[in-house]
């Protein structure tokens, strides 16, 4: 996107052009964006690893939170060498963006992860090599504690269930079809991207655990059929205002992929 269509856009939520700049620039800084010059303008869009990275978060955003699972556990053993702590803690940060819960000291683990992501991880930080992944199961014939309590020690699910709650208060109200005559595109445009800027602030933290681990009444199921309902409605107004907004400077947005319409599940 040009720089100037996003500073006309950004103005929609009080965010001056000054604060636009400093953010672009920090965001090329740390390797998000890259730009290029078309004209006198410039263009910005995601590096490779952004790019990696918008895709992984994608998933967990629009894609379904309730997995079937078989019982099993995946568990990653992380190296004990102490000259290895620089990457073992870059793994820590990966596997914990990833869902992983810290299960022991050096040991985390998953009851249903993400087995492609999580070997894009181990390759990406040159770790395939240094670190066990196991995968492990409850045995019946031992009394121990329950598989719950092991989730309730290893995530923090209290403030995950406090975000999702927060969330569905915010919103409720916008989960009515009647209300979304009423809202303008460029209203529209505003709802949705508050609303997935607030669901993304919580469910990036949800390690998606099977609901067989969770307890019966989890907000975080509710919050995302509601982020769903809403998202639905209003998605093509916002889509609308997009197009305009970036074409009455002269720019076009290309033609949305097949994968935009996969979100939460299809969009009608």
């Amino acid at each position: 996107m040009r720089l100037g269509d996003l500073i006309e856009v950004l103005d929609r939520f009080g965010v001056n052009e000054r604060l636009v700049r400093t953010c672009v620039f920090r965001l090329s800084e740390d390797g998000w964006l890259v730009s290029k010059r078309v004209g006198r303008r410039s263009v910005y869009s995601l590096t490779p690893n952004g790019m990696r990275r918008f895709q992984r978060a994608f998933k967990r955003v629009y894609s379904e939170q309730q997995r079937q699972w078989d019982g099993s556990w995946t568990l990653v053993c992380l190296p004990a060498d102490p000259d290895s702590r620089t990457s073992r803690e870059h793994l820590e940060r990966e596997l914990s963006w990833e869902g992983f819960g810290k299960i022991a000291s050096n040991v985390f683990g998953h009851p249903s992860p993400s087995l492609r992501s999580l070997r894009e991880v181990l390759e990406g930080l040159d770790l395939s090599n240094r670190v066990h992944v196991l995968s492990a199961r409850s045995l019946d014939v031992f009394a121990t504690l329950p598989l719950r309590r092991l989730v309730d020690q290893s995530w923090d699910l209290a403030s995950l269930e406090k975000g999702y709650r927060a969330f569905t208060a915010h919103f409720a109200a916008f989960d009515d079809s009647t209300n979304a005559p009423s809202l303008s595109e460029a209203d529209c445009f505003i709802v949705r991207t508050l609303l997935i800027h607030w669901f993304r602030r919580v469910t990036l933290h949800d390690p998606q655990i099977p609901a067989e681990l969770l307890p019966e009444d989890w907000p975080g199921h509710y919050a995302y059929e509601l982020c769903h309902r809403i998202y639905q409605l209003i998605y093509r107004e916002a889509e609308t205002f997009l197009a305009q907004t970036v074409g009455a400077s002269g720019g076009a947005l290309p033609e949305l992929s097949p994968w935009f319409f996969q979100r939460f599940g299809g969009l009608t």
